[in-house]
């Protein structure tokens, strides 16, 4: 695996600044696949054509990739899919290997950060359209804390695979019959 994540991160180009740490998380994250997961992933993610689906997207898509990706070449990849995605836009990180989130994390997290101010504009403008629409809320009774969510799905499993569902103070939904609050104590 170790070999694997030089051709991942670029360790094995010239001026290579990924750290031994992020090549050992690579390793240990990777042994601890089991080996038919493993195997399926890669099956499916060589086998799988999502043209379809890419051209389905109606969201705003940013596609990233790096010029030196030796795993999805940029050719095969970004280049391919963002012809394939109406209106996506296409990020070029010159001298960027596969694994970019971890080698050009500030660029990364600033583009991604650039891209939710520009749909927040757009959502909020949204919203003004649907002021007069019903929110999800109010099409549902509210649930109170501690009250039981019903299922129809009692004739089709065993009461012992039915899970119980409570709404916690946070106003989430918890499972199981007993919570505890942040100090650990059962409620």
């Amino acid at each position: 695996m170790l070999h694997l994540s030089a051709s991942f991160y670029g360790a094995n180009r010239p001026g290579s600044t990924v750290s031994q740490g992020v090549r050992d998380a690579f390793w240990l994250m990777s042994m601890q696949a089991g080996f038919p997961a493993a195997y399926d992933c890669v099956k499916a993610f060589s086998e799988t054509d999502f043209t379809e689906d890419l051209g389905k997207f109606d969201i705003p898509t940013l596609v990233i990739h790096g010029d030196d990706d030796q795993i999805v070449p940029i050719n095969v990849g970004g280049l391919r899919a963002v012809k394939m995605i109406k209106d996506a836009k296409l990020e070029v990180y010159k001298g960027a290997p596969h694994g970019l989130m971890s080698t050009h994390k500030e660029q990364f997290n600033s583009d991604l950060l650039e891209l939710a101010k520009q749909e927040t504009g757009v959502a909020e403008a949204t919203a003004r359209v649907r002021r007069n629409e019903p929110r999800t809320s109010e099409l549902r009774p509210s649930l109170k804390r501690g009250a039981r969510i019903r299922t129809n799905h009692r004739r089709s499993a065993p009461r012992s695979a039915l899970r119980r569902f409570r709404v916690a103070p946070s106003g989430l939904r918890t499972a199981g019959r007993r919570s505890r609050d942040s100090a650990g104590a059962r409620r």
